[in-house]
């Protein structure tokens, strides 16, 4: 009788042992309160955007909303650490409203500056959009205007699509703006795209080339590097950026300027589709964030 007394009493207290569950906090008490929750487990919800999207272990920030991040406001966002199975298939989650659940920490250090974030990531998932909303429209990050096309920068246009096309990753990573320890990576994403993403460049032959932009301002305040100057970490200075938009058949439908943001995305449109490339000094490189 006393054995079975024992063993009810421990089986009595193992299944009142409280179940782990997070706190759910609002973005706006994690940074006024700042180390309030620190070392908790929480549920918070923002404006996803992915910082170091090369990385296979990579940071994101949880911005209150689309603005802060437009503007880089880092004082009104946290870090969120996001693992490789995740950042490989950023396009669920980078640049959308989520929630995320996970341990949260305040004494963390990014460039040297004292932040707070997420370090132990539990969960993510996308927020439903609230059918009440009715401010949805895009910030503009500036204004592009139609330019001429040189032959020499659609060769390098088709073959980059003729590489994708073969599944030729190697050749592809020619055609990119990218560092050498971003290579593995970049050809990870690549692969991953082609097989879960629709999208135009496997049947790249479909589309026609309409036209060309360069950017005319950005939101904040331009600045214009020489040609072939250096950044503080080695790299060469991208001197201009422009804009290469394909469609399928009507061309008609790209204006001569306007907001770069409403032009159609490789991500979202069957029809048409523009990419992003960086110019240095007669050499034109597609912009891998695009893939990022």
């Amino acid at each position: 009788m006393r054995v079975h007394l024992i063993i009810f009493s421990v089986f009595i207290f193992i299944f009142s042992i409280p179940a782990r569950c997070e706190i759910a906090l609002s973005l706006v008490e994690l940074l006024s309160k700042d180390c309030a929750a620190h070392k908790k487990d929480i549920m918070v919800s923002g404006y996803l955007a992915f910082t170091e999207p090369s990385s296979p272990e990579s940071k994101a920030r949880l911005y209150l909303n689309r603005d802060d991040y437009v503007y880089y406001n880092p004082r009104q966002s946290i870090l969120v650490y996001i693992t490789k199975d995740i950042i490989i298939e950023r396009e669920r989650f980078h640049e959308k409203h989520v929630w995320v659940k996970g341990t949260f920490e305040c004494d963390l250090y990014t460039h040297g500056m004292r932040t707070s974030g997420i370090t132990k990531l539990t969960g993510i998932g996308l927020l439903e959009i609230n059918p009440e909303a009715t401010n949805q429209n895009a910030l503009s990050y500036g204004s592009v205007i139609r330019r001429n096309t040189p032959s020499s920068e659609l060769e390098n246009m088709n073959m980059f699509f003729g590489s994708i096309q073969k599944k030729d990753y190697k050749a592809a990573l020619k055609y990119l703006d990218l560092q050498k320890d971003e290579f593995e990576y970049t050809i990870a994403r690549l692969s991953w795209i082609l097989d879960h993403v629709p999208n135009p460049f496997i049947n790249s032959n479909q589309y026609k080339f309409c036209s060309s932009y360069r950017y005319e301002e950005e939101a904040q305040e331009p600045y214009v590097p020489v040609p072939g100057e250096i950044d503080d970490s080695g790299d060469e200075i991208a001197t201009e950026r422009r804009l290469y938009c394909y469609a399928k058949t009507d061309c008609s439908g790209f204006p001569v300027a306007g907001d770069p943001e409403k032009f159609p995305d490789w991500k979202n449109s069957k029809d048409s589709f523009c990419l992003e490339a960086n110019f240095y000094d007669n050499r034109i490189f597609i912009d891998p964030i695009q893939f990022w």
